[in-house]
């Protein structure tokens, strides 16, 4: 079976991590950007404070930054990764807790959607975001769940010593 990811709130828990990057150079994040890339919601004449932020980020990431149950698990199986965030981010993420397969990084929900249909038609996603598997199970064909649903649905078919077999709510 075909399983594809997201990263942030499903692979690893950066939100902390992402806010103290941006507030170490003065961004304060609206409520509403997360889940968004910087370029939805930082004004264009700003996209260059990404960069600052990306100088921070791997202190901050250190920090804040968690790695959640299902990190080892999709970087052992090679499974695919859809991302929001930047690739730059990406990078500091992969650096702290190992090489995931990125297969799309700065997406947007569309453009997620379009690379789910093209590439991965009956796929299983998985995305801590119900407004985003909405999207997703709208406009693909895609089964689509929930980090905790995915857990359940590991551990009953392929039961790992030290897997992590609880997913914090969101």
């Amino acid at each position: 079976m075909c399983y594809v990811f997201d990263l942030d709130g499903t692979l690893v828990d950066t939100r902390q991590a992402v806010v103290e990057a941006y507030r170490a150079i003065g961004v304060e994040m609206p409520e509403d950007a997360w889940g968004k890339p910087y370029r939805e919601w930082l004004p264009q004449p700003k996209w260059q404070l990404h960069e600052q932020k990306a100088v921070v980020y791997p202190t901050t990431l250190a920090r804040f930054g968690k790695k959640l149950g299902l990190y080892d698990f999709v970087k052992a199986k090679g499974y695919p990764v859809l991302t929001g965030a930047s690739y730059s981010a990406t990078l500091t993420i992969q650096r702290e807790w190992g090489v995931l397969n990125i297969v799309g990084y700065g997406m947007r929900l569309e453009q997620k959607a379009y690379q789910l249909n093209k590439n991965f038609p009956h796929c299983t996603y998985v995305d801590d975001l119900e407004s985003a598997r909405a999207f997703i199970k709208e406009y693909t064909t895609c089964h689509v769940i929930s980090p905790q649903e995915c857990l359940d649905l590991f551990l009953r078919q392929e039961p790992t010593p030290g897997f992590n077999q609880s997913f914090p709510r969101v």
